[in-house]
């Protein structure tokens, strides 16, 4: 029980669930934060449980080993320069909301970017970008444009937060991405989410569908949380993007607060 506790608690800090979610923890990933990125899995299920829970499960979980001839040595095998993953892109996002000084009633997501960062050679092959209208406080504070440096003029042009995930969903499709394990295929490349911390999905997301009653795809249920990963693989307290990237000996790129510099910073320390 010991055991298995300390495994659940592991597999928490790296994947976070939906509440209800259901899953199962198996061995502990090598010491390294990609190691630990790359041990991810998600449950298979069928097409009834597309949101089904994620886990942590070893490099060789469920392979079969296929016995070599007696009489035969076994080929010579280079070993690989990186850990092999369980998906094979990382979709890295940050949110830009509206927001003043004195603090903001109702955020409402004005930027969505997202990264997707190729889970073998860990570059970044293609992004999505979108400004949102906001509709229920249209105008944006002088704090709000000074912090994000997103103009009135650029969120008047957008499209609703319902539209810009049907975009999201539709780049998805176009791009061949899938979240379902049971999906994946030479030809359909499985992703996940990660974000900086849960506030962009539990705090700026879900809410905000919410109170528009927008439905949302079985995608957004699981998500690598990086900052809390990174704080249990390097034994210290959660620190912001620029202290991560110190870690590294790599500085912030771009302006702080842009969604898409943030989201770029994030890939970098993946």
């Amino acid at each position: 029980l010991k055991q298995r506790t300390q495994y659940e608690w592991r597999a928490r800090s790296l994947f976070r669930m939906a509440p209800g979610a259901r899953g199962r923890v198996a061995a502990a990933a090598p010491p390294t934060l990609l190691n630990r990125f790359a041990a991810l899995t998600l449950r298979d299920g069928d097409d009834n449980d597309q949101d089904s829970a994620g886990s942590v499960g070893g490099e060789n979980e469920d392979e079969e080993t296929e016995e070599e001839p007696e009489d035969q040595e076994p080929p010579e095998r280079t070993p690989p320069s990186r850990p092999t993953t369980k998906f094979d892109y990382f979709a890295v996002l940050d949110f830009e909301c509206t927001c003043d000084r004195a603090g903001w009633p109702a955020h409402e997501i004005i930027e969505f970017p997202v990264v997707f960062v190729n889970a073998s050679t860990l570059q970044v092959d293609f992004e999505f970008r979108q400004f949102v209208r906001p509709i229920e406080r249209a105008r944006l504070t002088a704090f709000c444009q000074q912090l994000t440096g997103i103009q009135q003029s650029a969120v008047d042009a957008a499209l609703s937060l319902e539209a810009v995930l049907a975009e999201l969903h539709t780049f998805l499709r176009t791009h061949r991405l899938v979240c379902r394990r049971a999906d994946r295929s030479p030809e359909h490349r499985l992703f996940v989410l990660c974000t900086d911390g849960h506030w962009d999905i539990l705090k700026f997301l879900r809410p905000e569908c919410a109170r528009k009653k927008i439905l949302l795809e079985p995608y957004w249920q699981r998500w690598v949380d990086v900052r809390r990963a990174f704080a249990h693989e390097f034994r210290c307290s959660k620190c912001s993007i620029e202290d991560m990237l110190e870690k590294f000996g790599l500085d912030f790129e771009g302006r702080p607060h842009s969604g898409v510099d943030d989201a770029r910073n994030i890939a970098r320390i993946l």
